[in-house]
């Protein structure tokens, strides 16, 4: 199916897999956030890994997520360091 709107979906619980047009498959889980901009064509699938809960939020075309910076955790510093 497609998406009725451009939007974030974010992962709460559980676990769900995606499948999109070109059959490559990717599986979400909590604190994931996946943007869902399939609005034409093919769409994706949704396969529920499990009882869970999404978070959906509406994004405007205007904003251009491309610029967004995405870095990782400062891992905490061993103990006695």
């Amino acid at each position: 199916h497609c998406v009725p709107r451009r939007q974030l979906l974010l992962r709460l619980q559980g676990q769900a897999e995606i499948e999109v047009a070109d059959g490559s498959r990717r599986t979400f889980g909590p604190g994931d956030v996946l943007l869902a901009d399939d609005t034409e064509g093919h769409g994706h699938i949704t396969q529920p890994l499990g009882a869970g809960s999404v978070a959906f939020v509406s994004v405007p075309k205007s904003l251009d997520v491309t610029q967004w910076v995405v870095t990782a955790a400062a891992e905490p510093a061993a103990e006695g360091t």
